[in-house]
């Protein structure tokens, strides 16, 4: 029984885990394509010379 508890609570670590890595990942991909979107912006906004 004991066994089975320390697997039920290895699991739940474990998903705790992924969550926190799949948070993680999100939120590095919206930076990514905000700050990707800023230089396009810009570049876009950015008169061009002939």
């Amino acid at each position: 029984l004991v066994e089975l508890e320390d697997f039920r609570s290895t699991i739940k670590y474990l998903y705790r885990w992924r969550q926190h890595i799949l948070h993680q990942s999100r939120k590095l991909a919206l930076g990514v394509f905000k700050e990707k979107r800023k230089y396009e912006t810009v570049d876009i906004s950015r008169p061009s010379t002939p």
